[in-house]
């Protein structure tokens, strides 16, 4: 349960005639106080609320809101003193509400009585936030271990919410604790659904900005970015880049929107601000993959020399390119990285993915044989290294490498069929091909390159009635690959007459792109 309020503090409009309030009234002297406080007649609001203590020394609401009228005016002894008295004065919420409902009771009708109700109403406060005006008076006053305290006091009061988190590591960050400042930010984001990253975000710039040659900072930055590049999925879409086809160099892939504008904030009179914090949150353009990126590569320059730690740099660094589109810098990292770790068989593998997106077949060959011999191999790997075995002629190796993946599959699997049936072709075994493609045709009699497939395996063998057939299933499917269909040695035969002009010209070709399933 909360109390009932009625509008923000900086919305209470209404005033209050001095003249109308008796000075042994302590609620209308509150009021009273509270007014001139929000219109910084700070000498009027004193003299308001130190009325309501002498007439009331158990207020619940007078010392905490003296304490801000005093620790505005910088007196930070004075200050001290009354918060501390707030503190032990404070209610909580329920008794609060009996002691506002015995005192509303008493409170003469008139003209100010609902401003009065409203101020007193929505005067209530967490206890939590005396806590804070507390450890931020001892900042400001430079009583640092004071502050320290207090920030922790409210963490203990309250370790769900970030703001003792983030004021603590505020104050280890001003007096150079780099470290702990960073131990309570990330313990608060591993605590919290509420996200800091902006703050992280921020902290690291800072921290390798005071420190540009901290191999170990610009490390926790590159970590942090890389954190977020991988988590984000596919909100990052202004860091992605490419390289421009006509200059050959790295652009945004997409326009880039306006610089946002650096988060302005009007400083509340005290430099205070208790549990109701405004939002001075910063505004962040993520671009994790780029800074991360910069932060990787400033830590490969500083950081002691250390092999296995520098290569997890540069492979990570590599894993950052990659997802940004730029292969071509990746792969530079990917080896560079197994330069270093030889024995790093992720990203080997990395790097392998990234030669065979890139249609770079023999480094990849190369580097699936290496964990082959060290049997490092995945099974999908092992079928990607058969499919490459066919391609360099190398059948025997590709068919003992299917027969063990084989043993490993104890299931249907559609990727294992199609290299039986691609490598029986290769072995001139139409039959056996032919019966892998049928299997696969049972599962799935709409994949164009399956019909294909069966379709030139019945023209090699001079059935044109069923190659005819099968070319039809697979046009009709969407196989428009017209640069295959007329230059397939296996068409050969079935490439004369209407028929085959007919069924040509009813293709809308697209250009050919290798490594297809056909």
């Amino acid at each position: 349960m909360r109390l009932p309020k009625t509008v923000p503090e900086d919305e209470v409009k209404c005033s209050i005639d001095p003249n109308s309030i008796s000075n042994t009234d302590p609620a209308g002297q509150f009021a009273l106080g509270y007014g001139a406080y929000r219109d910084e007649d700070l000498a009027t609001a004193e003299t308001a609320f130190k009325k309501v203590i002498a007439l009331d020394p158990k207020n619940p609401l007078a010392y905490h809101y003296l304490g801000k009228t005093m620790a505005e005016q910088k007196r930070y002894p004075e200050a001290e003193v009354i918060f501390k008295m707030a503190l032990d004065n404070h209610l909580p919420l329920e008794q609060f509400l009996k002691y506002y409902d015995s005192l509303i009771k008493i409170q003469p009708t008139g003209s100010e009585t609902y401003c009065i109700d409203s101020c007193f109403r929505y005067g209530y406060y967490d206890r939590a936030e005396d806590l804070l005006l507390l450890a931020q008076l001892y900042e400001n006053w430079h009583h640092f271990n004071d502050a320290e305290i207090f920030y922790r006091r409210l963490i203990a009061a309250d370790p769900n919410k970030s703001t003792g988190y983030l004021g603590l590591a505020s104050l280890f960050e001003k007096t150079g604790m780099f470290a702990d400042a960073e131990n309570y930010l990330l313990e608060y984001n591993i605590r919290s659904n509420y996200s800091i990253d902006r703050e992280l975000h921020s902290f690291y710039q800072r921290v390798t900005g005071l420190f540009p040659e901290n191999g170990e900072w610009n490390l926790k930055a590159g970590n942090f970015q890389y954190t977020l590049a991988r988590t984000a999925g596919g909100s990052l879409i202004n860091d992605i880049k490419m390289t421009d086809p006509l200059t050959g160099e790295t652009v945004y892939k997409f326009p880039q929107p306006r610089e946002p504008k650096e988060l302005t904030h009007i400083q509340s009179r005290i430099p205070m601000y208790g549990t109701k914090i405004p939002d001075m949150r910063p505004k962040i353009k993520y671009r994790p993959y780029t800074d991360g990126i910069y932060y990787f590569q400033k830590a490969a320059l500083h950081l002691p020399y250390h092999e296995t730690q520098l290569a997890g740099v540069y492979g990570k660094t590599g894993d950052l390119y990659n997802l940004q589109g730029l292969p071509d810098s990746a792969l530079y990292f990917y080896e560079k990285a197994i330069e270093l770790n030889p024995e790093d068989a992720g990203t080997r593998n990395k790097l392998v993915e990234t030669y065979t997106e890139n249609h770079l077949f023999s480094p990849a060959l190369a580097q699936l044989d290496s964990l082959y011999r060290k049997k490092e191999l995945s099974v999908d790997r092992q079928l990607l290294l058969a499919g490459f075995y066919m391609q360099d002629d190398r059948t025997e190796e590709a068919e003992k490498l299917l027969a063990d993946a084989a043993q490993m599959k104890p299931v249907f699997d559609s990727g294992l069929t199609v290299l039986h049936a691609k490598l029986a072709v290769l072995k001139d075994k139409p039959k056996d091909a032919l019966e892998y493609y049928n299997r696969l045709y049972r599962i799935n009699n709409h994949d164009p390159g399956i019909l294909y497939n069966i379709a030139r395996i019945h023209a090699k063998g001079g059935n044109k009635t069923e190659a005819y057939k099968w070319l039809n299933k697979a046009i009709s499917a969407g196989f428009n690959y017209t640069y295959v269909l007329q230059h397939d040695p296996y068409l050969q035969m079935v490439r004369a007459g209407n028929e085959w002009k007919k069924m040509i010209s009813a293709v809308e070709g697209i250009p050919y792109i290798p490594n297809e399933s056909f």
